[in-house]
């Protein structure tokens, strides 16, 4: 009986062991796992911030590499081709990632550099173009740098192109004008490749999306889209204006957690399969020991009908017990013939063990003197071998009429084997005892064993852990003395039901589990009980149960339930709903709470939707069903703030809600959500109104700003030609004396020197007499021409002075580089060689210059003084016979 119930016992500790280890071994892998998880989002992000910062220095870097463009059109709005592309060699110079760059004045392509290649690019109007308008219009609107693209170029290929909208001094009005935009296209592979981005590096698969700068909403234009469907790492990528948002994971995918190569893993597994091996082998030695029970039950039935040997020996006070009779099989079992065990010397007590003859000797003298005729005894003979027999003894003592004792008769039957094997199994049951006890020392519950008779009556304790008594408050004694006494320290208010339901329990002979409070030392805990009952052979019942402390999970529901009160009490004086949800780990989920306002606002029944969270779906308007679960998903997965606005069916009509809910995470996978409801449905009237209202005002305002355009244009146009000359195409003299002025401020202001140069046309007046007006209109085209050609300079202003007369602005040149470029030109129209035959200097069109410069000793009190002293050094060069070039006579600085 007993060992059946502590093989049982150890088959039901190694059900809960094993369990436990499960249960831990999944909580360590997920640990685990997770882990391992945010290591390797960690090596990905920080490769993937490395590129990002690289690839961000590369864009800026080559964006502000030509954003000096501005400086160039600021000094020189009316450069030419030739002037932007020497300005732009330089800033092209080292940096590869530039493809070309465009000055588009007035909205439409000027000037290109290099030309070579982009000629198809000249000419090109943005208003004509609608898949660029927009980011123009927007770099316009907010006058900063735009970046665009990719987009497809109209000299071929794809490109990032920079917006830099441009704005000059209008020295009309004193303030900027918008003058036009810098295109810079850079090239994209280019600029990837330099920042060491690549599609599949080897180590990181990369995607980049938001064209045109429209961060994580824009379309992947880079690299792999898969790579946003796999929950990557993102960097955002800040442009002048917008962003990009880029993409990551490992090439190879996020790897699963590498359990085989885990230590702590390795570690658990082993010292989990040590203790189950044990408790294997613990359960193995009770089978073993039940089957030597077994064997000794079996032998205990041979013993009543197997071999036994009979001895009969006289009564004599001394105790010699000699020997009148032995059956004839005790050769077989002691070794002793008949005849050694029958002579006269031969005295029994001799083969009796020393330790075993006193108490046998004081036994039969008690059964003599008590009148007991049969008795019996287990003892140990010595062999002829002179090993010892253990002996089963049926002794029947014989006496004469007087009722003395005559003489003894002794059945005996060899039960070695059964004592060896009791020794063997007391011993067995002590280790197995020893090692539950020790199991059951070592877990927070208490346990228990009850073993109740077959004829129903009460159970009695069997085993009570060191936990059980604890909890109950008794001692082992106490509880093996009284079972009732188990049941004193339940709360007065619980008794009569807790006594029931166990009484109910052990009638039934079912599974028993139930809550209840104890009282101890007046302290109220609460305990869960639990236990099984298995019935044995004989028809006992064996109760194995368990004992667990739950006041503290008590307490927190008591909490939470007065928690949740208080909550109803403010919600419904809320005008929005509230709920709570949950989202298991395995795909299901749930409504914990709903409001009364909320199931009014859905006009659902709170038990049905609390039953079944499918019906708080089904009212969600078709058409905004799939963003309603993309937006639920998206904040599942990325464990953030849920938010959605959209329609609901409510009553048959169509009504806006605003929904909104935080999240708590377990480490389970569950998610808990805690949400309110609000009917929008006013508010989106109101913005639909408001919505209508500024789409008029933006299309009024759309209309009127390219009206203003056109007129700006229009006055731009008419300003240009006002300061041109309408012969030969070069600055007239009005822009002359604006510029002049201009500079002549500029040069006070920074210190840096001023020159002036004025020509003429030697015996122009003979020309026109000799070849006609026509011819001399042509001629004065070809001077212009040559002239201008000599200012290379953007700063340099070449202007017709009047008639036959130029003049030439050179700020920050001094006097030695203004006779220098005025003899490139004096050479420049001589090299023409216009044939001239009414000239007295030489056979060809000639020219005579004069030179002032304003600073080094040779300062002027005003710009007329400037003007004078150029005009004076062109007399001096007409009257010392042309076809040359005087510098002003020095004079002294004016006090």
């Amino acid at each position: 009986m007993k060992t059946t119930n502590l093989t049982g016992m150890a088959m039901a500790l190694f059900a809960v062991l094993l369990s436990l280890f499960v249960l831990v071994g999944l909580q360590l892998f997920r640990f685990e796992s997770e882990g391992y998880r945010q290591r390797e989002i960690e090596q990905v992000k920080q490769q993937l911030d490395d590129r990002a910062a690289a690839l961000k220095a590369r864009i800026y870097a080559n964006i502000y590499a030509v954003s000096g463009v501005k400086s160039l059109v600021a000094m020189n709005p009316d450069l030419t081709q030739d002037d932007f592309s020497r300005a732009m060699a330089v800033q092209f110079r080292e940096k590869p990632d530039l493809r070309n760059i465009g000055l588009a004045r007035d909205m439409v392509i000027r000037f290109m550099y290099p030309l070579e290649g982009n000629e198809a690019a000249v000419g090109l109007d943005y208003r004509q173009q609608p898949n660029q308008i927009e980011a123009v219009r927007l770099a316009l609107g907010l006058n900063k740098i735009v970046l665009a693209g990719p987009v497809l170029l109209v000299q071929g290929g794809e490109g990032l192109i920079a917006r830099i909208p441009i704005r000059v001094d209008d020295p009309a009005s004193g303030e900027e004008r918008f003058w036009g935009f810098a295109s810079v296209v850079m090239d994209m592979e280019s600029i990837f490749a330099g920042a060491g981005i690549r599609a599949n590096d080897g180590t990181l698969r990369i995607s980049l999306r938001g064209r045109d700068a429209r961060g994580p909403e824009g379309e992947v234009f880079w690299g792999d889209a898969a790579v946003f469907a796999r929950d990557p790492v993102t960097q955002a990528i800040e442009l002048p204006y917008g962003s990009w948002q880029l993409g990551a994971i490992p090439v190879d995918g996020w790897s699963p957690y590498p359990i085989l190569d885990a230590p702590m893993m390795w570690m658990y597994l082993v010292i989990v399969s040590a203790i189950l091996t044990f408790s294997i082998v613990i359960i193995i030695l009770l089978a073993k020991t039940k089957k030597a029970t077994d064997a000794l039950k079996k032998e205990r039935d041979l013993f009543a009908e197997g071999p036994i040997f009979t001895i009969e020996w006289r009564a004599e006070p001394q105790g010699r017990w000699s020997m009148v009779y032995v059956s004839m099989n005790v050769e077989q079992i002691l070794g002793y013939s008949a005849a050694d065990l029958l002579d006269a010397d031969f005295c029994y007590s001799s083969l009796v063990h020393p330790d075993d003859l006193p108490p046998i000797l004081a036994e039969l003298q008690n059964n003599i003197e008590a009148g007991t005729d049969r008795f019996e005894a287990s003892y140990r003979l010595r062999t002829r071998k002179g090993h010892f027999l253990w002996l089963y003894d049926f002794t029947i003592l014989v006496r004469d009429q007087a009722g003395r004792v005559t003489g003894m008769r002794s059945y005996l039957y060899d039960q070695s084997a059964q004592k060896y094997a009791e020794e063997a199994l007391r011993l067995a049951e002590a280790r197995l005892e020893k090692t539950a006890y020790e199991l059951t020392e070592n877990i927070p519950i208490g346990t228990y064993t009850m073993v109740q008779p077959a004829d129903g009556g009460m159970a009695k304790f069997a085993f009570m852990s060191s936990r059980f008594l604890e909890l109950t408050g008794l001692s082992r004694a106490e509880a093996a003395a009284d079972t009732l006494r188990a049941f004193a320290c339940v709360h007065p208010d619980d008794f009569d039901d807790w006594v029931a339901l166990n009484a109910k329990a052990f009638a039934e002979k079912a599974p028993f589990f139930g809550e209840t409070r104890l009282l101890l030392d007046g302290q109220v805990r609460w305990i869960t009980a639990e236990s099984f009952p298995r019935t044995l052979a004989n028809g006992a019942t064996v109760w194995e149960g368990v004992l667990a402390d739950i006041t503290d999970r008590k307490h927190a529901e008591e909490a939470l339930t007065e928690s949740l009160r208080r909550f109803n009490d403010l919600v419904d004086h809320v005008s929005v709903g509230v709920y709570v949800f949950w989202h298991r780990g395995d795909g299901s989920a749930d409504f914990e709470y709903v409001s009364d306002g909320w199931c009014a606002m859905n006009q659902l029944d709170r038990d049905a939707v609390l039953a079944d969270q499918t019906l708080a779906v089904d009212v969600i308007h078709p058409d905004e069903l799939e963003d309603f679960k993309r937006c639920n998903q998206q904040a599942i997965v990325e464990k953030s703030r849920f938010r959605w606005e959209g329609r609901v069916i409510v009553g048959g009509l169509a009504r806006y809600m605003l929904i909104e809910s935080s999240p708590q995470f377990f480490d389970n996978g569950d998610s808990r959500w805690f949400g309110i409801q609000q009917d929008i449905s006013e508010r989106k009237k109101a913005e639909a109104v408001l919505q209508e209202t500024n789409n008029a005002l933006e299309n009024e305002i759309v209309k009127r700003a390219l009206l203003m355009e056109q007129l700006r244009i229009k006055t731009e146009l008419l300003e240009q030609l006002s300061r041109q000359d309408g012969l030969t195409e070069i600055p007239n003299r009005r822009h002359f004396d604006e510029r002049a002025k201009l500079e002549w401020q500029r040069a006070q202001r920074v210190g840096l020197p001023l020159s002036l140069i004025m020509i003429d046309i030697d015996h122009f007046k003979q020309y026109n007499d000799h070849y006609g007006h026509a011819a001399g209109d042509a001629c004065l085209k070809r001077v212009a021409r040559a002239l201008k050609a000599c200012g290379e300079r953007p700063l340099d202003l070449v202007a017709r002075y009047g008639g036959e007369e130029f003049v030439a602005l050179l700020p920050e040149t001094d006097r030695s580089g203004a006779c220098h470029l005025a003899e490139q030109m004096r050479a420049a129209v001589e090299a023409l060689s216009i044939p001239h035959v009414g000239s007295s200097i030489a056979k060809v069109v000639t020219l005579s210059v004069g030179v002032a410069t304003h600073k080094e000793g040779h300062a002027k009190a005003n710009l007329s003084q400037l003007q004078a002293c150029a005009d004076q050094a062109l007399y001096r060069a007409k009257h010392q016979g042309r076809n040359r070039v005087e510098q002003e006579v020095t004079q002294p600085a004016p006090e």
